[in-house]
Parts: structure tokens; sequence; C-alpha cells
């Protein structure tokens, strides 16, 4: 697939290659790429900038915001739910661990966009109201 797609003279309006020389490189423009590339259904872009965690979590994890919270909630009528959104993109890499590999992306995705996520699942006690952080790459959820 990547042979195919390489060849071709115009671009895909599927997949994008991108080019890195290092690590800080790669991590830069992986952020770079999701503020260009998420897309609302009406081809708006969905991200304001590296900082749009609101807009992430609406556009890339299909959330629906209410008062100050957003919630991830599964098809309903029309709506597609939150499960799609996040199926509707990727990021391959060619590195499966070390520095740029699979799970060294994740991490770089959760704390950049799930920074609020991660520091309430990391409370203590009584003051956690979500379940703490999983595996290597910290998947935060609401359940």
């Amino acid at each position: 697939m990547f042979d195919r797609v390489a060849r071709q003279q115009e671009e895909s309006p599927h997949v994008r290659f991108v080019e890195w020389n290092t690590v800080e490189e790669l991590r830069s423009r992986i952020i770079e790429i999701l503020v260009e590339e998420l897309r609302l259904p009406d081809g708006m872009k969905a991200l304001s900038g590296p900082d749009d965690i609101a807009g992430f979590d609406a556009t890339a994890l299909g959330g629906e915001a209410w008062n100050d919270l957003r919630f991830f909630n599964p098809r309903r009528g029309d709506r597609p739910g939150a499960a799609a959104a996040a199926e509707s993109w990727q990021i391959l890499s060619p590195i499966r661990s070390a520095a740029g590999g699979v799970p060294d992306l994740n991490r770089l995705i959760h704390k950049r966009f799930r920074k609020a996520m991660l520091e309430a699942s990391r409370k203590q006690g009584w003051q956690r109201k979500f379940p703490r952080p999983m595996g290597a790459e910290e998947i935060v959820s609401w359940r």
C-alpha cells in the first residue's frame, strides 16, 4: 500500500507521508499535522492550534460538550458516536518501540491533548474521580 501511494504523482486524499530527521522533529511535526489535518464534517479545521484540547476531544475523539465536561457517547440516532470519530484517523509509524514508535506517539498525543484527564486520573484517594492511566501509553478514559 505504501509503495502504491508513494508512486502516485498526485497527493492522496487519504494518506500523507511526512519525513523527519530527529525524534524531536517527529514529535513537533505530528502535532502540527494533527492541527492541519483534523477536520469537522463541513471541512473546516477542527483545531485552532496545538493546545486546542476541546477541539481535539470533539473532532478526533467524538466528544460532546456538556457544561465544562466532554462525554464520549455511543452511536445515537443518526450521530455516529465517539468510536466512529476515533476510528476515522490513524498515525502510522515505521517504528514499533523506542523513541518515535507507537507507544511514544500515543504518549505524546495523550500528554498534549489529554493532559487535564491525565492529571485528574492521577489524583489520590477520594480526589480521583476517573480510572488511573492504563499501560505504557497512559490511556485515559471516562469510565
